[in-house]
């Protein structure tokens, strides 16, 4: 970075603050110390790259945010080309995709590479150029990538209750407003314990004395099979005696009465960042339509009282129901293709065919099987007297065959 416009704690670009265009109206707000300023000299361009986690795991990327400095910064910035790259070996970089500026007379910008399909990654790299335009300056402000998620967050925008927060004198101290904070898809970006992002759940609130957590039941409003559930939390960099909770456990329901454990997941602060996630992955998914995500605190040793939740997901498809197995039906008798009575076959049945039953009766005519079949009008296998006077009624039209 430019000396004058320095990466102060080296992870500016990490903090999880986002500089807008409506907050960077200021007198010189290029001087905003939230941008970090890159002279680009004779190269025309600069590459960052940036570690994804630990640098160790290999990440499905969906896509690449880039907080960058638009024209109206200054009248040596200029909004620059992007590409971003990834790598899983710190040699070989695949081009996730690309953004040629917009030319929009902004102070700020989000740029947004989504990638055709996900890509693995333990690293990604964001190279910066103004190879096409006059200036050498290219500004800064975050850049964030984004795993991808194989269901939908089906706990997005619905209801839930939650343990009481924290409250003086009547008055909820970090609210959780308007009923949607937990499930509205926002999470903190900025490193501030009073954001509107954040519920406050302290561990001294009677509930939380009584069972050792605090909770929050989600109505899915639906029956989902379920694979993935993730809380998360403010990390130590929001404040002094704010720290990621230690664990959460994760219960579902399909009555909102009978619960069983899907799964328990950790905590792994991080100081570099705005909020941290527990994650609960399960290798074969759980039928829930309530979720209750319980928030396990710091040990008391820890001396950390708050717990501050953004968002719960729940990832998953909406569930399929086993159709329950008919009874297997009886055959039915095939029907007969000829007309019972009609024994010579001729489209009629009169006096020729009970004529002829008479003497099959008589066993003075024997009948073919095909005509056996046709005479044998109460189908009881065999030829006889009934057969003989139901023919005859028939054909004297005082009898109908059923």
């Amino acid at each position: 970075a430019h000396s004058s416009y320095p990466d102060d704690s080296g992870k500016d670009l990490t903090d999880g603050i986002i500089i807008t265009h409506e907050d960077n109206q200021t007198a010189s707000p290029y001087n905003d110390k939230r941008w970090v300023g890159f002279n680009v000299g004779s190269a025309r361009k600069l590459d960052v790259i940036i570690p994804l986690g630990d640098g160790k795991t290999v990440y499905n990327l969906d896509k690449v945010v880039v907080n960058i400095g638009g024209d109206k910064l200054s009248a040596g910035v200029t909004e620059p080309d992007l590409k971003v790259y990834c790598t899983v070996d710190g040699v070989n970089y695949e081009e996730i995709g690309d953004y040629t500026r917009s030319g929009d007379d902004k102070y700020a910008f989000n740029v947004v590479v989504q990638a055709l399909s996900p890509v693995k990654a333990k690293a990604i790299k964001v190279t910066a150029s103004q190879e096409n335009y006059k200036s050498n300056f290219v500004w800064l402000g975050e850049i964030a990538a984004y795993e991808y998620q194989s269901n939908n967050n089906v706990a997005l925008n619905k209801t839930y209750t939650t343990s009481p927060l924290h409250s003086s004198n009547g008055v909820t101290s970090y609210p959780d407003e308007d009923g949607v904070t937990l499930t509205d898809g926002h999470d903190a970006i900025e490193a501030k314990y009073n954001d509107a992002a954040w519920a406050g759940f302290n561990r001294a609130t009677q509930f939380c004395q009584e069972n050792g957590y605090a909770n929050i039941i989600v109505d899915l409003g639906a029956k989902y099979d379920l694979d993935k559930f993730v809380v998360k939390a403010a990390s130590k960099k929001c404040s002094d005696g704010i720290a990621a909770p230690k664990s959460i456990e994760v219960y579902v329901s399909s009555d909102n009465e009978t619960w069983s454990l899907a799964g328990k997941a950790d905590y792994t602060d991080n100081e570099t960042l705005v909020s941290v996630s527990a994650v609960v992955s399960l290798e074969e998914a759980v039928a829930a339509r309530y979720v209750e995500y319980r928030v396990i605190f710091q040990d008391a040793a820890a001396n950390i009282n708050w717990a501050f939740i953004s968002e719960v997901e729940a990832y998953g498809v909406e569930a399929t129901e086993d159709e329950p197995e008919q009874p297997e039906q009886p055959e039915q008798p095939e029907q007969p293709t000829y007309m019972l009575g009609d024994v010579n076959d001729d489209k009629k049945v009169d006096s020729v065919d009970y004529l002829l039953v008479k003497r099959a009766c008589f066993k003075t005519y024997t009948l073919s099987e095909e005509e056996k079949l046709r005479a044998d009008v109460n189908v009881d296998t065999k030829i006889d007297s009934t057969d003989y006077l139901l023919v005859k009624r028939i054909a004297f039209g005082t009898y109908t065959v059923q």
